[in-house]
């Protein structure tokens, strides 16, 4: 039975290793996920995540970048072993050939900036899936649970808010596109509006 992991932060541990100076590679580390245990555990599709943390990164969109080139690098460096796929067919393909496959997704429609025109571009670039949040409000939407800082320090849920009209804009466009909508952080009247627009 083949695994199809719809998730995994490598990329972005394999970019901020190597940003310390570390000499990390997807075939084998020391990470949770690397090939050599994906093929142990019969894996069919990982979904690889470009995840931006919107107040550490200078630019989200150059970061997304950097990690995409990494993700690039990794899959030239083993293509004997992993294929990227952007469809159900060249999933399959690959399955025929004997490898696995690689699915680009991006953990936080931020980096897009609210302009459909880079999402188009990271679809162009390979991106199949999108969360249209993490865990800060973004030109889309809201996620699930609002961080305070000052006397009122803590987390709580985000009962105030839904998607934004751009963040609609944006669920259309992903729609025609064929990107999946992930609504992981996702706010609850988000994820409401997700319903409502799809």
């Amino acid at each position: 039975m083949r695994v199809v992991d719809m998730h995994c932060d490598t990329i972005y541990e394999i970019f901020e290793r190597r940003a310390k100076g570390e000499t990390v590679r997807l075939n084998k580390n020391g990470l949770h996920l690397d090939l050599e245990k994906m093929e142990k555990g019969d894996y069919g599709l990982q979904n690889f995540a470009v995840y931006v943390n919107l107040r550490d990164a200078k630019d989200p969109f150059c970061r997304a970048m950097e990690m995409i080139d990494v993700f690039y690098e990794e899959m030239k460096a083993n293509e004997d072993r992993i294929g990227v796929v952007k469809s159900w067919e060249e999933i399959r393909g690959n399955w025929e050939e004997g490898r696995m496959s690689a699915m680009l997704t991006m953990e936080e429609g931020g980096v897009c900036r609210g302009d459909v025109r880079l999402l188009r571009d990271f679809y162009r670039l390979g991106v199949r899936m999108m969360t249209l949040t993490w865990n800060f409000p973004n030109e889309l939407g809201y996620p699930n649970r609002i961080v305070r800082e000052g006397p009122k320090k803590g987390c709580w849920p985000d009962t105030e808010h839904g998607l934004t009209e751009r963040g609609v804009e944006f669920l259309e466009e992903m729609e025609r596109l064929g990107v999946i909508i992930d609504i992981s952080h996702l706010n609850d009247g988000g994820i409401r509006d997700v319903f409502a627009h799809t």
